[in-house]
């Protein structure tokens, strides 16, 4: 999924992607179809739809726990490495340094733009779910200081979100997004 902050004083693009764990570099799909070659079709949606008019934020479930972040040190195997590397390519920043499930960091938020993220924390699972979540901010200063009602938001009208979601106020703080 992609979105764009349009009422903020830069435009940030914002993805939200998932990688099934059941995906492993092993794993030969319909056709043929490697799991290596939908992480390079994923990479290439990505890198064509990067925002050239202000921050590319990523967030998402990667599932690609052998790359090491502190170290930045690449991964053996292709899928992994093809994510590793479009980072590195792409300027662009992991924020996550604790794990998102079990020992591993699976959960990712990436940028290349520093200065557009802050207050990345780790919190106990939502609801059911078998993984961590990851909040962030995002930092933004946006051009109309609106009021957002949140009545439509809480009864579940998605298109409501999203046009109240273009109103937010200058520290706009977007939580459990992962």
């Amino acid at each position: 999924m992609c979105f764009e902050l349009t009422h903020c004083t830069v435009h940030v693009r914002l993805f939200d992607v998932f990688r099934p764990l059941s995906i492993s570099d092993a794993t030969t799909l319909c056709l043929g179809t490697t799991a290596g070659d939908i992480m390079s079709q994923l990479i290439r949606c990505l890198e064509s739809n990067m925002n050239s008019a202000g921050p590319t934020i990523i967030v998402g479930d990667w599932n690609c726990p052998n790359i090491d972040w502190e170290l930045m040190m690449p991964p053996s195997e292709q899928c992994q490495k093809l994510l590793y590397d479009f980072v590195v390519f792409n300027g662009m920043r992991q924020f996550v340094h604790e794990p998102t499930r079990k020992d591993n960091i699976l959960d990712l938020v990436l940028t290349d733009d520093d200065m557009s993220i802050s207050n990345i924390t780790v919190s106990p699972p939502f609801g059911n779910s078998d993984q961590n979540t990851v909040n962030i901010e995002l930092l933004c200063s946006v051009t109309s200081r609106d009021a957002v009602s949140d009545s439509d938001i809480r009864n579940g009208d998605r298109k409501m979100f999203f046009v109240e979601a273009r109103k937010l106020p200058t520290n706009v703080r977007i939580s459990n997004v992962i």
